[in-house]
Formats: C-alpha cells, structure tokens, sequence
C-alpha cells in the first residue's frame, strides 16, 4: 500500500511540475544488455540475457527543479521472480532562494554534509549565512533494498540525520563541523553452512541492529595556487575515540 501511494505521489508530482511551471527539460538514457550461462548443477544450466535501462531526467525552473535518476533490468531468457525491476536511485524537488536565504530539497536524494554521506528518503534544508558560511541539516529513512520504490519498513530503526555548519573565516579557508546519527536494521536470514568436517546444515542468521553516531571537523585552506593544506578528525561517539584522523 505505501508502495502504491509513494508511486502515485510520484507521478502525480511529475505530471503537475512537467504542466505547470517547468520552463527546461533534459534528460538522458543509456541502454545496455549482457548474455551468460550458468552451471546451477553438474547436469543443469541455465541461460540469462539481461537488459539494463538506466534513465536521468531534469524539469528546471527558476526556482524549482525535480530530479529523477533510476534503472530499469529485466532478463529475457530466464526472468526471475523480481523482474522487471524497478530501482529508483533519485527523485527530489529542489525549492531554492527561500526568503534568498534558503534552500529545500524533499523525496529521495544523496547526502553529502562533511561525514553525514548516504541515500535517504526524507529531507534537506540548506540555510546560507551571508557570505561567511551556511548551515545544512538533513534527515529521513534510509532507503529500501535494491532502491524499490516504497518507503522502508521500521523508519525508527532505519533512518539518518545529521548536519554540517561550514564557515569562510578567510578567503580561500573554509572550517567545517559536520555530525551523523544513524541507525539500521539488517534483516534476518537462512544461509547453507559447513561443519568442522564438511557436512552442510542450515543456519539461520540473525545480525545484530548498528547504530552510529558521529562528529567531525575538517579544514580546508588554499595558501596559494600551488599549495593548499587539508586536516580532518572523526570521532566515534559510541566507541568514545578517534576513527579518522588526516592531514595533507
């Protein structure tokens, strides 16, 4: 059900931004197809040809822009269970110069804030502060085994947020602080084993939730145009230490 809605929320989105106020389109395809055997058992193999479709679309407006990037794959020899597969890496609005201070993004989109980095399907809200800095903060669920389009199961244990405060104290310095909160639930499984002497048996496995909670501050500083010197220091607030420390 959250599937279909999330589907026709989608859609819906395109058709009124596409209708009402986009002023440029671009976008781009790329096709590519790929043919194998496989031995499955000593007397049985099976033949695949899979299809790839990847696909990247942009409706532009001033102040607006949504974003769509996603694939689809199929296998027209042997199909499996979960094909024609859908993945939908991308789709965000962008809402920019609010207030001539801010700027929004909602749906599915990448983070990039210093050590906050992944996929989410949630939000980001951008805050520049004059000309010396700016703010970003950022957070929603993590997305959905091979990127389907539906909203992940258990939000409370699969989500990430976080933020980054970045300032230009000086021309060509730039000092930034960044913070992550991450939390992801691993589902369970049966997988084939092998004892001490060989003999296989089924175990089901059962991984344990990771939990993260880092914070971090990075520098940058451009000393001339053949120099710059770059330090950073991560620090793992669960384990109480130190897991990245650079300097160059």
């Amino acid at each position: 059900m959250k599937s279909s809605k999330l589907t026709a929320g989608l859609i819906l989105s395109a058709f009124l931004t596409g209708t009402g106020w986009a002023q440029s389109f671009s976008g781009r395809t790329i096709t590519s197809f790929y043919a194998y055997q496989r031995n499955d058992t000593l007397n049985a193999d099976s033949q695949h040809s899979r299809g790839y479709q990847g696909f990247q679309f942009n409706l532009r407006q001033k102040r607006f822009t949504l974003t769509t990037y996603g694939q689809v794959d199929y296998d027209f020899s042997t199909p499996l269970e979960s094909d024609p597969k859908l993945r939908l890496f991308n789709f965000y609005l962008q809402w920019r110069q609010i207030a001539q201070m801010a700027e929004l993004k909602l749906g599915r989109m990448p983070i990039f804030a210093g050590v906050g980095v992944g996929t989410i399907d949630g939000a980001q809200l951008k805050i520049r502060l004059g000309k010396w800095g700016y703010l970003k903060a950022f957070g929603g669920g993590l997305i959905p085994v091979h990127q389907k389009v539906k909203l992940i199961d258990d939000f409370s244990d699969n989500y990430m947020a976080g933020g980054q405060f970045r300032v230009f104290p000086a021309q060509g310095l730039n000092v930034s602080f960044s913070y992550l909160n991450k939390r992801q639930h691993r589902a369970s499984y049966y997988a084939e084993r092998a004892d001490s002497v060989g003999n296989v048996f089924t175990q089901f496995v059962e991984p344990s939730n990771t939990a993260f909670e880092f914070a971090a501050l990075d520098a940058s500083w451009l000393v001339n145009p053949v120099t710059s010197l770059y330090a950073r220091g991560d620090f793992d607030e669960k384990e109480k230490k130190f897991t990245r420390l650079e300097f160059s």
